[in-house]
């Protein structure tokens, strides 16, 4: 079954141009974080992850504060923002670069 699917995927990247270019694009998995600045600890300041419900134990009361309004930053496109859509191979993360 593994040789199968391999055969197939070698199948899929013959079929494609001899001037076709390929890149890797892996998932990014994002979580929630806090930053926390400790009074009496080395390292003073610490970012964890930091799942919901978050339990804080502690004495005294901590200093919580919000966001703030940030305004957006102009950014520019990355060069692998010209990824194509579907993957060639899935498993593998590989696309078709569209440059």
């Amino acid at each position: 079954e593994w040789s199968k699917m391999v055969d197939q995927e070698v199948y899929d990247l013959r079929r494609l141009p001899a001037d076709a270019e390929l890149r890797i694009r892996r998932p990014v998995k994002t979580h929630p974080m806090i930053n926390l600045l400790w009074q009496d600890r080395e390292p003073r300041k610490q970012q964890l992850k930091a799942s919901l419900p978050l339990l804080l134990c502690s004495d005294t009361q901590p200093c919580v504060t919000h966001l703030g309004h940030y305004p957006p930053k102009q950014r520019q496109a990355r060069r692998d923002r010209k990824i194509g859509g579907e993957p060639i191979i899935e498993r593998l993360h590989l696309y078709l670069y569209q440059g």
